[in-house]
């Protein structure tokens, strides 16, 4: 029995001292590379180690969907039609087998221009990494014919620099280091810092007090990290925004004069990606959400959000003006009641919390999901005024009833197939509204329970674990219910779609489009949270995919979805861009005012 107590004594201090290591090791390839650049640097980017990043993209939900054979097969005929480049796969092997490590590119300075630094260390001979570098550089070489090159030596270097158009790439080999630079002084200036001659060129982003207190907030382990200081690039900008006639001293300094540093990591635990951002400013609002909408939420709740809203007294309603032009009519009345009611954002501050809950419902069965959104009432008697001012309808197209104490108003569409009856209920509690009548009496109904069937879920409360308690927001997406909703309702028009119109077989059998389960098997939760830390921001989220991505995503199909309606109807790509923005010889604004947030 003693000799297993040492042996389990042992394994522990052993797995203790490799943790210890590896956490040490990230920590210091990080300082490795932020010894090496200006402590001025604007933007760097890091990948501590690429063939482990690699391995561990591999282990992820998001890969072993790709890997299902079902999807596999699926993807067969779109892949095939995209050409293939035995090179890069070819350049990628030669990569992998260098071992690259402390990848690193950065905007060292924007001074006539931006000064750009980039490098990476690696396994082997510098012979073995000039072969791939070499190919690199004769395929830019043979874009610009006329490129002029030469090498400097420099404290026993020998620096190879390339001149084309006014523009210069200089590279170099310095121990397992290869640098580049489109400026010779900063590349000399780097290689001093390699070599320990880092005299007479001052102090090192490592050594930033910006940069320190910004990384402190990043987890010991990653595998990518990006960072930036906001306030250099707003100090270069504001001659540029003065010149274009921007009032920049009008009214309160925004929100975006405000920040100082951001800095994130991207990493993989478990087969779900972890993402960390730190965003320096100050608190804009002060306290912890109470999460009250939560009770809500029901077992078919897929969206869950809560977070602050910080509504300044000065600022006008929220897409009372050109952004509101995009919403459905009935949705346009509503907002426009409200914008036109005399309600001031001083009176509706006094009457409302600054809390805002939003949730998205979509039970089987159902073709589109139900949306509703939540404040809390603050002072009812004032609640019941700015109510009464909004539900005015001049046109008759609205409804106002009482149901149990609960006043109700409803904006009634036109009718057509996507017809839909905006419904804003004002309770005892809070003030909830939804894009369903049905909905948003269901939702009030919830709203007396002491219990939320969202709360009580395993994947609700799993998924809660993952990240810190969220005072300052908290967002879950249950991204497997949500799919399977999805496909329901799409695969039914995709295939009718396939059927009348015959080009899209041409790209892709739908026949063979993978069943629900075979992607949703591989689906989790995703969930964010969001704390003041002292002098910033931080946002944690995790899952198949983070709330960053999955946001980028949806940005990135509504933005080309947007840009194909728009050249189908031969508007052009920037025709619904150009009325909103005012030309500095008008008298307008160049930029649109800022809209401050509780959550960045």
């Amino acid at each position: 029995m003693k000799r297993l107590f040492w042996i389990v004594l042992i394994a522990l201090i052993t797995a203790a001292a490799i943790w210890y290591g590896l956490r040490v090791a990230e920590k210091n390839a990080t300082r490795t590379v932020t010894s090496l650049l200006p402590g001025e640097t604007l933007l760097v980017v890091h990948l501590p180690d690429f063939n482990h990043t690699r391995g561990q993209w591999h282990q992820t939900d998001i890969h072993q969907i790709r890997q299902e054979p079902a999807v596999r097969d699926f993807l067969q005929k779109p892949l095939s039609r995209i050409p293939k480049s035995q090179t890069a796969s070819e350049d990628l092997a030669e990569f992998e087998k260098l071992e690259p490590k402390d990848i690193f590119l950065a905007v060292t300075s924007w001074t006539d221009g931006l000064k750009l630094a980039a490098g990476f260390r690696f396994k082997g001979r510098v012979d073995d990494a000039e072969k791939l570098v070499a190919k690199w550089r004769t395929k830019l070489l043979a874009k610009s014919p006329e490129t002029k090159s030469e090498t400097v030596a420099y404290e026993q270097h020998q620096i190879q620099t390339f001149t084309s158009m006014g523009q210069m790439l200089a590279t170099v080999y310095d121990k397992d280091w290869f640098l580049a630079a489109n400026d010779l002084t900063e590349l000399k200036a780097i290689l001093d810092r390699v070599d320990d001659r880092s005299k007479g060129h001052g102090t090192t982003l490592a050594d930033d007090a910006t940069f320190s207190a910004a990384f402190k907030h990043m987890p010991p382990s990653y595998a990518a990290l990006v960072y930036g200081r906001f306030d250099r690039y707003f100090e270069k900008m504001m001659p540029i925004l003065s010149a274009s006639g921007a009032n920049l001293s009008a009214g309160p300094t925004p929100i975006y004069r405000q920040l100082h540093a951001f800095c994130g990591t991207l990493g993989f635990e478990g087969g779900k990606i972890h993402d960390v951002l730190f965003i320096g400013m100050p608190q804009l609002v002060t306290g912890s959400i109470t999460r009250d909408s939560l009770v809500l939420g029901t077992k078919d709740t897929f969206f869950y959000l809560d977070t602050f809203l910080n509504l300044p007294n000065q600022m006008t309603w929220p897409m009372s003006g050109p952004l509101g032009s995009g919403l459905p009519g009935a949705l346009q009345k509503f907002v426009g009641a409200a914008a036109n009611s005399g309600i001031s954002m001083e009176e509706w501050n006094s009457a409302f919390g600054p809390e805002l809950g939003m949730l998205g419902d979509w039970p089987a069965g159902a073709q589109w999901p139900a949306l509703l959104a939540t404040v809390p009432i603050k002072d009812q008697a004032k609640a019941d005024q700015i109510f009464s001012k909004m539900t005015t309808s001049p046109d008759g197209t609205a409804a106002v009833q009482d149901k149990d104490g609960v006043r109700y108003f409803t904006m009634r569409s036109a009718g057509g197939p996507f017809s839909i009856a905006p419904t804003v209920a004002l309770s005892k509690k809070m003030l909830i509204a939804g894009t369903s009548e049905s909905e948003v009496e269901d939702g009030v109904k919830r709203s007396a329970n002491a219990k939320s069937e969202l709360a009580d879920s395993g994947n609700f409360r799993d998924a809660e674990k993952l990240v810190p308690p969220a005072k300052n927001a908290l967002f879950y997406i249950d991204s497997a219910l949500l799919y399977s909703r999805l496909d329901a309702a799409l695969r039914p028009i995709l295939l009718m779609g396939a059927a009348f119109i015959p080009s899209i077989s041409e790209n892709v059998d739908l026949t063979k489009f993978p069943p629900a389960e075979t992607i949703t098997k591989h689906l989790s939760p995703i969930v964010m949270s969001q704390n003041y830390q002292t002098d910033g921001y931080v946002t944690e989220s995790v899952g198949p995919v983070t709330i960053y991505q999955a946001a980028g995503s949806v940005a990135l199909v509504a933005g080309v979805a947007m840009w194909y309606q728009q050249q189908s109807s031969g508007s052009g790509p920037f025709h619904n861009l150009t009325p909103s923005i005012s030309s500095p010889q008008s008298g307008g604004t160049l930029l649109p005012s800022p809209n401050p947030s509780g959550t960045p």
